[in-house]
């Protein structure tokens, strides 16, 4: 704080000259330069106290996207070995009571006779699978290298699955699968709809 004060000259005039800061107003700015000083650090203090939860809240939901593909990876797998039973008559039951309860009503009237028809279920167990396999070898060799790219690889497979498989079922007068497959979609997708910094986002303006 300074202030002017008027000051005789030599020659009898009154100058203006530089007060020095007295120190009642030195204490004053220390003061001040104190208060600013442990508000920047509560300010810094808090914003790492924040980053530091979304950052764990981003672990947390990745953790979980990865426990997930289990579940993914067998679901899609599953599939593969039951319509493989159906590729021989003395083991197709099985085989058949699943095409039988995606054709909803249940009726007894699907068989896998033809021989068309058991080579056209080998050749989908097969793709199923090795789908289900791809999908566990990438949560155990890829997703921590890469954790949100394997989740909207599997993510954008399942939904071109769902679309193609949805459409074709629908041409074939089979209307009652695509309820089934939005069940399987629905079921093997789970929380991969989200990525993990979306969700940790939402925790975060939710707390």
């Amino acid at each position: 704080m300074t202030s002017d004060v008027m000051v005789p000259s030599r020659v009898g005039r009154q100058c203006p000259r530089r007060a020095s800061m007295d120190r009642f107003g030195r204490r004053r700015t220390d003061a001040l330069s104190l208060e600013n000083s442990r508000r920047n650090v509560c300010c810094a203090a808090g914003r790492g106290a924040w980053l530091g939860a979304r950052q764990e809240e981003v672990l947390v939901k990745t953790a979980t996207h990865k426990q997930w593909l289990v579940v993914t990876a067998i679901v899609i797998g599953a599939f593969g070995p039951v319509f493989s039973l159906g590729t021989t008559p003395s083991t197709a039951s099985l085989a058949r009571l699943t095409l039988d309860l995606l054709d909803w009503p249940i009726d007894g009237a699907t068989t896998f006779a033809h021989r068309d028809t058991r080579f056209l279920t080998a050749l989908t167990g097969g793709f199923l699978f090795g789908w289900g396999v791809m999908v566990w070898c990438l949560r155990a060799w890829v997703f921590d290298r890469a954790p949100d790219a394997v989740r909207r690889a599997v993510l954008v497979g399942l939904c071109g699955w769902f679309v193609l498989d949805s459409a074709g079922s629908m041409a074939a007068g089979v209307a009652s699968n695509v309820v089934f497959n939005a069940i399987v979609l629905a079921t093997a997708a789970g929380p991969l709809w989200i990525a993990a910094s979306d969700a940790a986002d939402r925790g975060t303006r939710a707390a």
